[in-house]
């Protein structure tokens, strides 16, 4: 027996299967209720040679039928809603107008850590959630950032995608953007 679990995701949003071996099959509507019809696929036996079975193939009869096996019952939406650029792998994006992410503000010591960081930065040339300013001294207002190695007000881990903040660094106007 053939599963045809994954397929019904397509069938819900196309109108057609995908078999085994990769073609595209329309299925046909559901006979209607009540109505006999033989099933595709099998053949009697010939008059007279008792010796032939019955054979069966797999066709598009034999799929299920979208009202016999889409949950709807179950409340689910056979057409769930796009993907969020979120879901795609982006920053969240959700620093606060005071300069906060998760209820850290983003200024002040920073350390860079291997691991158990606070938050994870993505350094980006457009399109940053903050634009940061290395300082030396005073990290007292929005994206002014002062690397330290110990007692930091801010752990952070550089990676390369899927970040917590994307910063830009910058010579000149520190803050969001």
């Amino acid at each position: 027996m053939i599963d045809l679990k994954p397929a019904l995701v397509l069938f819900a949003t196309t109108g057609l299967l995908a078999s085994s071996a990769c073609q595209l099959v329309t299925v046909p509507p559901a006979p209607a209720p009540g109505a006999s019809a033989a099933p595709a696929g099998t053949s009697a036996p010939a008059s007279g040679s008792g010796a032939s079975a019955p054979t069966e193939t797999a066709s598009a009869s034999d799929s299920p039928t979208p009202q016999d096996n889409l949950p709807t019952s179950q409340g689910v939406d056979p057409h769930p809603p796009p993907a969020t650029a979120a879901a795609a792998g982006s920053s969240s994006g959700k620093v606060t107008s005071d300069c906060k992410l998760g209820g850290k503000q983003l200024w002040g010591n920073i350390q860079i850590v291997d691991a158990f960081p606070d938050i994870k930065v993505q350094v980006v040339s457009a399109f940053p959630d903050i634009k940061v300013k290395k300082v030396t001294a005073f990290p007292d207002s929005c994206g002014k950032w002062k690397f330290v190695d110990a007692f930091p007000d801010l752990k952070i881990k550089y990676v390369g995608a899927f970040p917590d903040l994307k910063v830009k660094y910058v010579d000149a106007f520190p803050g969001l953007p």
